[in-house]
This record gives C-alpha cells, structure tokens and sequence, in this order.
C-alpha cells in the first residue's frame, strides 16, 4: 500500500509505473478507451486513442448487453491499432451502481506501537467490515484524517507512537449486481478490470493543480446523463454526489422545444452555438437549423437568444441541485468556495458566469451576506496525444489513465487487501476456494 501526503507545490512530479497502461471510460453519450504511458518530465503521453458513440448504456447502466460489448470491443481495437500494442488488465470508470459517499468514525488500539503500513491496512479492513452492506460492493477507501491518542486531524500517521488510533474515513460504495454485469462484460473482452474509479475522482485527479487538492475545492463533471461532484479539502475528498441531469438532457430540451429533425441536429447546435448567458455579440445572431413541420425536415433561421433560453435552466438546475446536495450533506460554510467545472457539458460558452451566479449561495448565512464563489474550467493537464486541444471531455478517460499509472495513491486511498491465510487449515481452504 502507497499512502502519500500532497504537499503544497507549484511543481509537477508525478512519478509514474513503467509501461503501458490502458484505461476505459464507459459513458452515457461515448465510450473512450485510452492506452499510454508516463513521460520522464513527469508528463502523460496518450500513444493510442479510440472512441464511439454509447450504445445499449442509459444513466449509466447497461441495458444490452449486446450493444454494450460492441461499443466497447470497438473504442479498444481503435486505441490498440493506433497504439499498436494489445491490451490486457484496463481501470474502468464506475458507470453504474448508483455510488454512495459514507463517512465512518474507526477506532483502533495501537498498543504503544509505531504506525506503520501493516497498522493501516488493519484499519482499512475494519472500515470495510464497519461499511460493508448486503448488495453493496466498496470502491474507495479514502482516509480523511486521524486521531493520535490526543492529536487531532493528523493527515499521515504513520511513524507515530501511539496507544489509540482514531480513523476518520470516506467510503464510495455502489450496487454489486451492476458491477458484476460490467466485468463479465469485460472478462468476454478478455479483459481483466485492475480497478474501478468514480468518475468525478477520475475527473479531479485529471483538472485540478496541486494547490487546488489542499484547498476547499469542489469538482463538477458535466457528463451525458448525469452530472458528479468532489469536494476536497487538506488533500482528501470529503465527499462525493451525482445528479441523474446532463448534456444529453439539454439535448432532448433543444430537439423537442424546437422540433428539430433529429437528436443529432440538436446535438449539433448546441455544440457549435450553445450558450448558457447572452451577451451583445450573439445576442441577434441567426442560425440555421433542420426542423421538421407535418414530418416534412426544412432549414429555417433560429436566434441564438432562443437558444439560450432553451439551455440556460437545464444548466441552472444541475448547479442548484449540486448546491442542494453539498447543503444537505452538511458543507454549509460561509468562506469563499472554489469550484472547477469539467466534462463535455463543460464547454458551453459562458458557463462559468451562470455557475456562479446559482452556486454563491452555497454556504450563505446572514452573519456573512457577502459569501461567493470563484468558478474555472477544468481541462487536462500534463497530457500530449489526446486528439483535442480543448479536452474536457476526455477529463474522466484521461484521470482514469493517471490513476492506474500513479505509483502514489490517488488523494491517500487505501487498496484493500484481503487477509492472508496464516494457519494451515485457513491455507488449504483458501486454495480449495481458488480450485472450485
């Protein structure tokens, strides 16, 4: 087990795993597969990339089966041909399973010992024991912070003498059945799943900079069906949510409040013309767009100010409810806040205005009526090879690539290991186990 301290940097060293490492991002509108390798830099160099449209997948679940595997079999032989390397073992994104955030309170007994590795994955298997729910399967394992006899919010225990250990620990956990489904997808592939991520992990480990990890940050992935969230603080991710409202619900709004031709035609103009806030150099522009009247597709001219309408209370709404979630998990403070806005829904012009417009009420109280928030896009960093100068869409696929190639673990998580079999009896049954 790596368990590492982010330090405060302007520098980026991010060591690396020897090799190629191949990592799939299954969403609702595409599917990314990216194969790659670290840089001596310290840099992410993309050797091979392939993607499709989704298919057979909705709000993250997969529907058939068939589709599914097609899909996915498709973006990984695109990524392998370009790379020209096959693949084995990929780290996949959590596309299903409605994840939850817990926080757990573990006491541990030390004993007048020093901390060590072997101490904290003891603590690790109480959390999971402590966590575990029928049905469910754990994620992540994200320490907060600790307890050491009287010290209080120690971030790294290790090399402490201590008698009592107390562990302050985040668990993401999501439904086993879905998980399952989604490996033995992947196993036909003859794929081996070396990990799943939650996509707004996978997100901020790809967008934000060093400083952002210890400061009081919140990332917000926009993706297809759903739209996720990560707050951070001192390096640890105190929470995580997700909203089931994305882009592809902009473009149902779109295609049905203008009647266009196809979801593409939607797709298309809110791509290329959709804003999320008016200002004077578009407010009169015209566009031309593909309706359809008695069955019958014709062009005809829509103003970008009708367009804006249209988008601009979808957005209001994901940014409200995340405010509303972040609210309601208990993250009501009245200093600055800091969010980064990723994802392909991300790249609406004039976004970040009417972010902060609907998120500066986050943590507002009236000891304090001057509270705001600053808002940035997020894009990749470090990374060469992607396909786009302006990545934000590939920021889960790109953060899923860095986390299997990161020889630190990502924001201090702790990878369970299952306790080794130490009598005899416990060694054959464990062998008889791995026969049958």
């Amino acid at each position: 087990m790596t368990y590492t301290h982010l330090h405060k940097s302007h520098h980026y060293t991010q060591p690396w795993r020897r090799g190629y490492y191949a990592a799939l991002d299954i969403g609702s509108t595409k599917i990314i597969c990216l194969i790659g390798k670290g840089k001596p830099n310290g840099a992410l160099h993309v050797e091979g990339y392939g993607w499709c449209q989704s298919a057979g997948i909705h709000n993250g679940a997969i529907t058939d089966l068939r589709l599914a595997e097609a899909a996915i079999r498709y973006a990984i032989a695109e990524a392998e041909i370009m790379a020209e390397r096959s693949i084995e073992r990929i780290i996949v994104n959590l596309p299903c399973g409605h994840p939850v955030s817990r926080v757990f309170n573990i006491p541990f007994r030390v004993g007048k010992r020093v901390v060590t590795d072997t101490i904290l994955q003891r603590v690790a298997i109480a959390a999971r024991q402590q966590a575990t729910t029928k049905s469910r399967k754990i994620i992540h394992i994200l320490p907060i912070n600790f307890i050491v006899d009287d010290t209080e919010c120690v971030l790294d225990p290790r090399g402490y003498l201590c008698d009592n250990l107390n562990a302050r620990i985040h668990i993401i956990d999501a439904a086993d059945t879905p998980l399952t489904n989604l490996q033995t997808l992947l196993a036909r592939i003859d794929l081996k799943v070396e990990g799943f991520v939650v996509s707004p992990l996978a997100s901020s480990f790809s967008v934000l900079d060093v400083d952002e990890y210890t400061l009081d940050t919140t990332v917000i992935d926009i993706g297809g069906d759903t739209t996720s969230f990560a707050l951070f603080d001192e390096g640890r991710v105190l929470h995580t949510g997700f909203i089931n409202v994305g882009g592809t619900h902009i473009t149902h709004d779109i295609a049905h409040r203008l009647n266009t031709s196809t979801l593409n035609e939607a797709e298309r103009i809110k791509t290329l013309f959709g804003s999320v806030e008016l200002t004077t150099p578009i407010e009169h522009d015209m566009i031309s767009v593909e309706l359809r009247d008695n069955h019958i597709p014709h062009m005809e001219h829509v103003s970008r100010s009708q367009l804006c309408h249209i988008i601009r209370p979808r957005i209001e709404e994901i940014f409200k409810q995340v405010r509303e979630q972040l609210s309601n998990a208990g993250f009501t403070i009245d200093t600055r806040k800091r969010f980064v806005i990723t994802g392909g829904g991300s790249l609406l012009d004039n976004i970040s205005s009417v972010a902060e417009q609907n998120l500066t009420s986050y943590g507002f109280n009236e000891s304090n009526p001057n509270t705001s928030c600053t808002v940035r896009l997020g894009h990749p960093k470090h990374v060469s090879g992607v396909p786009y100068s302006n990545t934000a869409s590939f920021s889960t696929s790109i953060g899923l690539l860095k986390w299997t190639m990161s020889t630190n673990s990502p924001f201090g998580s702790i990878k369970y290991r299952k306790p080794q079999p130490t009598s005899l009896l416990q060694k054959i049954v464990s062998v008889l186990r791995k026969d049958l």
